[in-house]
């Protein structure tokens, strides 16, 4: 079993255990500075399981950031139009999922405020600026069987898609205000799908476009700052809402890392 898919069987078993939150404990001689979040989706037995996870982090000693203390939580997602979910993937023929994120902002801060009690929260805005190094990244696993553009993950900040025709598709991926397309390969079964949008300096920023783990593509573009929506709002698997085009295929799950520490 690769890491992708035993990824989602953990997520699996994570999900239909979680009730509320689950928060791993935090250092506490080191005060919160920055937070993110990770989501996970996937498909088990003819439901949608999603996992979003809230991280806070500070500063050691030498500056560097370090991860301080995390709680997953699940969300509410549900099939709008023809979707037909099986034991571990899903049909898309024209419908769509939806998920509900929650406030980044207030969840962020209730976490800290549960840890280190009250005065340590951060002064997040509705739409914060990323740190300017960091990585975005999107992972799927697809097997694309539609013509266009094929949405498989929508985000107000990202977007991954695998446009293509005729057996043969490219990774899309549109972030931080930029998009790059890969070369078109042909796809004949259900393949992990990964674009990542990395800003190592103040220079400029590189995708990186993977097919089972493998680069097939890299683009370089100028420097960019992220910036990061916090308040409630919903993702979509298998549709872009304001284009209104959809995902045809099969679908086995998505990793999204937005690469976004705000402060």
């Amino acid at each position: 079993m690769n890491r992708f898919r035993l990824t989602f069987v953990l997520l699996a078993l994570l999900v239909a255990t979680l009730w509320g939150g689950s928060a791993l404990a935090a250092s506490p001689s080191l005060l919160p500075t920055w937070a993110t979040w990770e989501l996970e989706t996937a498909f088990v037995n003819g439901q949608v399981q999603a996992g979003w996870t809230v991280i806070v982090g500070g500063e050691d000693a030498a500056g560097l950031d370090v991860e301080l203390v995390r709680t997953t939580h699940p969300i509410s997602c549900w099939v709008d139009g023809a979707v037909a979910i099986g034991s571990t993937t899903a049909d898309f023929q024209g419908g769509i999922i939806k998920c509900s994120l929650p406030n980044f902002a207030l969840a962020a801060n209730e976490l800290i405020e549960q840890t280190w009690g009250s005065g340590h929260e951060l002064a997040l805005d509705d739409l914060c600026e990323c740190r300017p190094t960091e990585k975005r990244s999107v992972e799927a696993l697809v097997l694309p069987t539609g013509t266009g553009s094929n949405p498989i993950f929508h985000h107000p900040n990202l977007l991954l898609a695998a446009p293509g025709e005729g057996g043969y598709f490219a990774n899309y991926l549109a972030a931080a205000g930029q998009t790059s397309t890969s070369k078109s390969q042909k796809v004949k079964k259900l393949t992990s799908v990964r674009s990542d949008h990395l800003c190592s300096s103040t220079d400029s920023c590189k995708f990186a476009h993977y097919r089972a783990g493998q680069v097939i593509d890299m683009d370089y573009q100028n420097f960019v700052n992220a910036v990061m929506y916090t308040g409630e709002t919903t993702v979509y698997l298998g549709g872009n809402p304001n284009s209104g085009e959809r995902f045809y295929g099969q679908m086995g799950g998505v990793q999204v890392d937005p690469g976004c520490r705000m402060d």
